[in-house]
């Protein structure tokens, strides 16, 4: 048992004057001569006991209350085995440097004041501590383990780092330390100082305490340091619709902007290109509450680059980083659409033949969408540049090469339109090509002369598409014939949109994500022998819209969030690529990336911050700009309080603090031990009080006696005068 002020223990010896006052107030017995009465002495006899017992307990209550009064001033402390070591402690120090740290009021971030109370509770560690440093999410990585007694390297490491701009699941990171410490022996009693905002979109809950059930956890204790402010106002840029036609010098959109906090935001949106400000308009948005701003800009005139580069910022809040929505436009002069299929050579028994009607139904040279029609991609050169690719399942199949080329295509924000020909067969075999699609089951519905069918919107799951059809019907329904319906099996497929509905029950059209890109597939054939669909004016608008939609993707090319992959399709029988990726502050950083199978894209991880990066690669010389923006969830600012945080955490043994007084007061209860002077003062006092009532008892009863003794003696029979005392 530790004693805080072991020098009051010398006042122990004061337990010895009550003990020495005792024996000095004893009297030497007088001798009176008296007759022998046996009665008497036995009567004497027993009060001498009775007495000895009571001065003895006297004796020991005082002795006892001076013990706990000393004891009280030497502060002992209870320890148990979860309690830390005063010194020679293993201290991990882990710092959350994830994007929302950079919020903050008066200028100063959760990471600084994180940073602060790291600093001030460093100073706080015995020189014998060993201490551990993390800092994920940081700018640049920051790692001390195992643990070092030089703390003047952590307090470095501390003071050099800075927040970065990614998302970080820190309640993950949390559980992959603990058990990397579960496998170091010197770790197994640790103490592990976390300090971060514990946002929610850092920090998910939901299944923590039931991965903490297989964390060899025990022995180690965890404090949450709370930097985190309230009521922070932030606007996010949420996103940006843009609008360039091709050959136009006029950019249109629409910035999206949320405001997070429960009252009004004002501030200012600024539209950047060519490094000026050539839009500026002050907004207001309601609390809790999204605003549409529109604007137009004329581009810069253009200098040689092919593409454009320009940002949206807003100001001004209490967290910057979101703030700034970097684009890059790729301005066109006339949209490409590729259809896959055989050459039709003016022949309308073909289904490209109409296909490429619909594209550009004047076939004129300077119409804004321009078809092409190829058999199969021979190289990654044929779907560069290409807004959509119709492919007609006129063949038995499609060669490896060409569905990997397709697939990468649709997932890097392609669009796909996949049709029937005459056989199911191939269109199943087509189908079953792709990984996303091998689900779907196809089915023919055959009848011996053309039938006419009712078509109409979908009941609930049509999407924008089908709203735009149907908005151009005066009924919302309209009636094709047809001789042949491939009909889709939809079993097990999710987030599956169809448009317009066959009277047979099988969906006109389908709409199905891929990655970045979407993949459309038709229940009708394009020729016109199977169905009179190709001849239907809506059959043009369709593909009219979806053209439309896919110049939009392409104009606003590589669009990231801070920590997304590049994915770069890259032919060649290359398993290894060079990369030269230069940043938004000019620094020129080499990647070499690689592979395992040719058909798969390589993924570059480069994008640590928000901004516009350029991306060279050495092979194929090709360059182009990325724009990198914010991730979403970091923009929220909702943060967990400390009663959610231990109870998501259990079975940890959890302390939360908002201040390094609260932690500080956390740890000398855990490294002092449970503090006994307020029971020993309290014992003292017991023992005081039970001396005075015991004493006071004891005189009342030698009063009372002598009382009875004087008013109560009978008087001696025969002789008058005289009484018995």
């Amino acid at each position: 048992m530790p004693f805080l002020n072991p020098l009051f223990l010398v006042g122990l010896l004061a337990a010895g004057i009550p003990i020495l006052l005792h024996f000095l107030s004893q009297r030497n017995p007088r001798s009176i001569e008296f007759s022998t009465l046996r009665f008497l002495q036995q009567a004497l006899a027993k009060v001498r006991r009775r007495q000895r017992i009571t001065q003895f307990l006297l004796l020991l209550l005082r002795v006892l209350a001076v013990v706990c009064v000393v004891l009280a001033f030497a502060q002992p402390r209870l320890r148990y085995s979860r309690f830390l070591p005063p010194s020679g402690r293993n201290v991990v120090i882990v710092i959350d440097g994830s994007a929302s740290t950079q919020a903050g009021l008066l200028g100063q971030s959760h990471f600084k004041k994180a940073q602060i109370w790291a600093l001030r509770f460093l100073n706080t560690l015995d020189s014998n501590d060993r201490v551990a440093l993390f800092i994920p999410g940081s700018r640049k990585r920051r790692r001390i383990f195992p643990g070092t007694m030089n703390h003047a390297v952590v307090k470095e490491n501390i003071l050099s780092a800075h927040a970065g701009f990614m998302r970080i699941d820190l309640a993950n990171e949390l559980l992959r330390l603990l058990r990397e410490f579960g496998q170091n022996s010197q770790y197994r009693q640790c103490e592990v100082h976390v300090f971060s905002d514990f946002q929610k979109s850092s920090w998910p809950l939901d299944g923590l305490r039931e991965n903490l059930k297989s964390t060899p956890w025990r022995g180690m204790t965890i404090f949450l340091n709370d930097t985190s402010e309230k009521d922070l106002e932030n606007v996010r840029i949420a996103d940006v619709e843009l609008n360039l036609q091709p050959g136009s010098k006029q950019l249109s959109g629409i910035a999206k902007l949320r405001n997070y906090l429960d009252k009004t935001a004002k501030g200012l949106l600024h539209v950047r290109m060519g490094g000026k400000d050539v839009f500026t308009r002050g907004i207001t948005i309601g609390a809790q509450a999204t605003a549409d701003v529109p604007f137009e800009v004329a581009l810069p005139p253009q200098t040689g680059e092919r593409e454009i580069l320009g940002t949206l910022v807003y100001e001004k809040d209490n967290f910057e980083p979101d703030n700034r929505y970097a684009f890059v436009l790729r301005p066109q002069e006339h949209v490409r659409v590729l259809i896959l299929g055989h050459e039709h050579g003016n022949d309308s028994r073909y289904a490209t033949y109409y296909l490429e009607r619909a594209i550009n139904p004047s076939r004129a040279a300077d119409n804004l969408l321009q078809p092409s029609i190829r058999s199969e991609l021979s190289k990654d050169s044929d779907v560069k540049n290409i807004a959509m690719i119709l492919l007609c399942t006129d063949s038995n199949g499609l060669e490896a090469n060409t569905v990997n080329r397709l697939t990468s295509y649709v997932e890097n924000g392609g669009t796909l339109v996949i049709y029937p020909d005459g056989d199911p067969g191939r269109y199943q075999k087509i189908l079953n090509s792709f990984k996303s699609l091998k689900k779907l089951r196809v089915s023919l519905r055959e009848y011996d002369v053309a039938r006419e069918i009712l078509v109409s919107t979908s009941p609930g799951r049509g999407g924008l598409m089908e709203k735009n059809l149907a908005g151009i019907l005066k009924t919302g329904q309209f009636k094709i014939s047809a001789r042949r319906i491939f009909a889709l099996d939809l079993s097990g497929m999710d987030l599956v949109e169809p448009c317009f509905q066959l009277e047979t029950g099988s969906a006109l059209l389908l709409r199905i994500p891929v990655g970045k890109g979407v993949i459309w597939l038709s229940a009708l054939s394009p020729r016109r022998d199977y169905s009179s669909w190709p001849t239907h004016p809506l059959f043009v608008i369709f593909h009219q819209y979806l053209a439309l939609e896919a110049v939009k993707k392409q104009i606003i090319s590589n669009h990231l969030e801070v920590g997304e992959p590049l994915r770069i399709p890259v032919a060649m029988g290359l398993l290894r690529l060079g990369v030269k990726v230069t940043t938004p502050e000019g620094e020129i950083r080499e990647y070499k990336l690689e592979r395992r199978k040719i058909e798969e894209p390589f993924l570059l991880q480069a994008f640590p911050a928000p901004g516009h990066y350029r991306v060279q690669l050495e092979k194929t010389g090709e360059e182009r700009n990325v724009a990198v923006v914010m991730p979403s969830a970091e923009s929220e600012l909702e943060h967990w309080s400390g009663a959610q945080l231990k109870d998501g955490m259990r079975p940890l043994r959890v302390y939360y603090a908002r201040s390094i007084e609260e932690e500080l007061q956390n740890l000398q209860y855990l490294t002092r031990g449970y503090p006994l002077w307020p029971w020993l003062l309290l014992a003292a006092f017991l023992f005081l009080l039970i001396e005075e009532i015991y004493a006071n008892m004891r005189t009342a009863q030698q009063v009372s006696r002598k009382q009875v003794m004087r008013t109560g003696a009978a008087s001696v029979p025969g002789h008058p005068g005289v009484r018995l005392d």
